[in-house]
């Protein structure tokens, strides 16, 4: 046994360095992305089956950043969020003007809350966002047929198997997609997305990338203080290292 384990067992947890560290660089930050495609967004003190302090740092699945921006250049007529959580992406792509449609999927009702809270908080109004509970695939269908070139992020642990279907989605073939797979969860989940849709679009694979210390962007003098591996700690996403990461898709036509 380390030190370092004796000493979580002995402390508190509100005493352990990295809640220590979490607080102050909450504090420090004023809860507002510091950087990456949302830097200013504000943000409310919590996160859904996500970690809170990467998006803050603006650092949160930087591996989709070109991607992102390929969404964006684009001009989507409707940008969609399936899996929508606290509403980083959608809050975030509404606050930037990615389209002028944002529609949000969620299943769990808190994180629906939480989204609202959010885009509250960023004076959005109501009608900025349209809100929906799960999302089935009549209902992603009958959207996708409403849009003529929509942008779809996708991140339903696993729920994608149903989604992306084109036999029973016709209209998949029109949207851009960037889908977060979940081999953990669904062995050999990645391959059969591939090989469902890549009649209709080009795939292209986003595998994990690490993250360094250096990149938590912060002045504060005491976070500075703590271990590099304390504020690399910060930035991770906790993230299985194997049989996950993301899809691109984009129509051929």
């Amino acid at each position: 046994m380390t030190i370092s384990s004796i000493l979580r067992r002995l402390l508190p947890s509100a005493l352990r360095p990295l809640e220590l560290a979490t607080r102050r660089y909450l504090c420090w930050s004023k809860c507002i992305v510091q950087s990456g495609p949302f830097q200013g967004l504000k943000y409310i003190r919590q996160s859904h089956c996500s970690a809170l302090t990467p998006k803050i740092a603006g650092t949160y699945e930087r591996e989709l950043f070109p991607f992102l921006e390929r969404l964006i250049a684009s001009k989507p007529d409707a940008f969609i969020d399936i899996g929508a959580a606290e509403g980083y992406y959608v809050v975030g792509a509404a606050v930037a003007g990615w389209s002028p449609r944002i529609i949000a999927f969620e299943s769990d009702p808190h994180a629906r809350e939480s989204l609202l809270a959010l885009a509250n908080l960023n004076g959005l109004p109501p009608e900025r966002i349209t809100l929906h509970e799960a999302c089935t695939p009549r209902s992603l269908d009958t959207l996708l047929a409403s849009c003529k070139n929509p942008a779809v992020i996708l991140d339903t642990e696993g729920f994608e198997a149903l989604l992306l279907d084109p036999l029973r989605l016709p209209n998949l073939k029109k949207a851009r997609f960037i889908v977060e797979y979940h081999d953990f969860i669904l062995p050999g989940l990645r391959d059969v997305l591939i090989e469902r849709m890549q009649a209709t679009h080009n795939i292209e694979i986003i595998g994990q990338s690490p993250r360094t210390a250096d990149e938590l962007s912060c002045t504060d003098p005491i976070l500075r203080l703590f271990p590099a591996s304390i504020r690399l700690r910060l930035l991770s996403e906790s993230r299985p290292p194997e049989r996950h990461g993301w899809l691109w898709m984009e129509p051929r036509t």
